[in-house]
């Protein structure tokens, strides 16, 4: 649904503002075709630019271009990968195994002499 469909009060162009109160309207929403729909940024240390106490959806792609802390569960509805930095400069993606528990493993040769490694 677009701003202008929910008759939010328009602060700047494109950018919009619903009631604290409303339950059904978005408290703040932004959008263009061109760069950032909603940009924040904090210049005090220890601040933060913005604050969740509930659920947080994110639609489409997204990027996170600092440390990213989970304090609780991570819970991945696809693939995960890491992206690795090869000798040539380009990014792979690598898998790890999973399983329910934490296990780490580690692959590697070997020969066997008399039947032990």
């Amino acid at each position: 649904m677009a701003p202008d469909q929910l008759r939010l009060p328009k602060l700047l162009p494109r950018a919009y503002m619903g009631s604290p109160r409303s339950r059904t309207l978005p408290g703040l929403w932004g959008e263009t075709t061109t760069g950032v729909g909603v940009w924040g940024f904090v210049t005090a240390e220890g601040g933060v630019v913005g604050q969740f106490d509930g659920p947080v959806e994110i639609f489409g792609y997204s990027n996170v271009h600092s440390n990213l802390t989970v304090i609780e569960d991570l819970i991945v509805l696809g693939a995960k990968s890491a992206a690795v930095l090869f000798p040539d400069g380009s990014h792979r993606r690598l898998y790890c195994m999973e399983s329910p528990e934490s296990w780490f493993e580690d692959f590697g040769t070997g020969q066997l002499t008399n039947g032990q490694a």
